[in-house]
């Protein structure tokens, strides 16, 4: 097993090596509460709730207990605990996969070696792994739930929503499948631990709720609709695990595994948050998809026994249906490798008053600018677009300076348009032509 973890890692160890620092902008933003938070005594993400003032920053994300707990550990060792935790996580939940094909495939050595490669190779982990996203130990610790360990039940059931919020959907089934009915009351502490999070850093029990609302609306997100939310969750399944994979857990009877009402509760309440006008990101099914990899290989593996030679035709067609994702990711990683050190210049450029940058951009900046409360250094440019705020209420307040990067996530077609009747205030455009 471990030649085979060592190959499965290449992937992580070499994009660390080569590209540096990949955190996502919902981790940095946990690095600059976390930094608040140490110097400070608290954080202020909003007051009284509100959540749609133009002249206020707010950040896209929530804080979630773990992975801000997670990023004070990291402010408190220096800042750089999180870029050495991120790829370990991958590695270690490598290893978790593997160990769960081998007790439920009885000692498949091929099937631990398939699943751990295209774990490792999947695009969509390493990139998850990278970025510091919180799907990685949701998915080591389900992997570990399905161990069945007696003494591993109650923490990690305790400990999943705390991660993220689906988290509590699997605690919650895991335990109603166990009988454990009594415990369920437990399940209370995290969802207690959430509200409190949000009135202390808000001042709104359930702001969340609302704020998403508007994020989706400001930003224009690319998230599916209500009537397309099945078709693109099978496309991104398909993209996640390949066509192999996918046909392998769907068709043999091994695939059909035990968290497949809690996975088919989990989407069911994504695609009704849609009609909520909340929105659901390629990230919130990335974890379903891959907690497949073990059972699905599995599956794969039985039909053929004993044939080695169609085992290594499916191994073989199961591993490159995963690499299909490669140049996207490639060309992706490229581009945001290129783009850190154009926002940390523009971070020690300075600025007067507030600067007007895409909201996701902001806490690499505030960051590098040693800002520790971003509301009012910043204006997030998507969501006066989306208001239509006219050029003197942004030199009004303060704004003398907009920096735009050229990419469709950072710079939708509302943005674009809005920007270009802009006259007086000065705009930078970065990455221009880049992809």
């Amino acid at each position: 097993m471990l030649p085979a973890l060592l190959i499965s890692s290449l992937p992580i160890l070499l994009c660390s090596l080569i590209c540096g620092s990949q955190l996502d902008t919902d981790t940095l933003a946990h690095r600059l509460w976390a930094r608040q938070l140490v110097e400070s005594g608290s954080i202020s993400i909003a007051e009284n709730g509100v959540y749609d003032d133009v002249s206020v920053y707010y950040p896209n994300t929530v804080a979630k207990p773990l992975p801000l707990a997670a990023a004070v550990l990291d402010e408190l060792a220096g800042g750089s605990l999180l870029e050495i935790l991120a790829p370990l996580t991958g590695i270690l939940v490598i290893l978790l996969a593997g160990l769960t094909v081998r007790r439920i495939s009885g000692e498949d050595h091929g099937a631990v070696c398939l699943t751990m490669t295209v774990l490792g190779f999947s695009p969509v982990f390493v990139a998850a792994t990278l970025h510091g996203n919180p799907s990685i130990p949701l998915l080591g610790l389900l992997l570990i739930l399905s161990a069945d360990r007696e003494r591993w039940r109650l923490p990690v059931a305790i400990t999943l929503p705390l991660i993220r919020p689906e988290g509590l959907i699997y605690s919650a089934v895991f335990l109603v499948r166990k009988k454990r009915y009594s415990l369920l009351v437990l399940l209370t502490l995290p969802v207690a631990i959430w509200l409190l999070l949000s009135r202390l850093t808000a001042g709104y029990w359930l702001w969340s709720i609302d704020a998403v609302r508007y994020v989706v609306t400001a930003m224009s997100w690319p998230t599916p609709g209500v009537a397309t939310f099945w078709p693109w969750a099978a496309l991104r399944g398909l993209l996640t695990i390949g066509p192999v994979l996918a046909a392998a857990m769907l068709l043999h009877r091994h695939g059909i595994w035990r968290w497949r009402w809690a996975v088919l509760l989990n989407m069911s309440l994504l695609w009704l948050s849609l009609a909520g006008g909340s929105l659901v990101l390629p990230r919130y099914l990335d974890h379903i998809f891959l907690l497949m990899v073990p059972w699905a290989v599995t599956g794969l593996a039985a039909p053929a026994g004993g044939n080695r030679r169609i085992r290594r035709v499916a191994f073989a067609g199961a591993l490159a249906g995963v690499l299909i994702p490669w140049p996207g990711f490639l060309r992706e990683t490229a581009f945001h490798t290129a783009l850190t050190p154009e926002l940390g210049a523009q971070a020690d450029r300075g600025w007067d008053g507030r600067l007007a940058v895409n909201e996701l951009l902001v806490p690499a900046i505030a960051l590098d600018a040693d800002i520790t409360d971003p509301s009012y250094r910043f204006l997030s440019i998507d969501r006066a677009a989306c208001e239509y705020i006219e050029e003197d209420s942004l030199l009004a307040l303060g704004v003398d300076r907009v920096v735009a990067v050229d990419h469709p996530l950072y710079l939708p077609a509302h943005t674009r348009e809005y920007l270009s009747t802009l006259e007086r205030i000065r705009i930078d455009t970065l990455m221009t032509g880049e992809i």
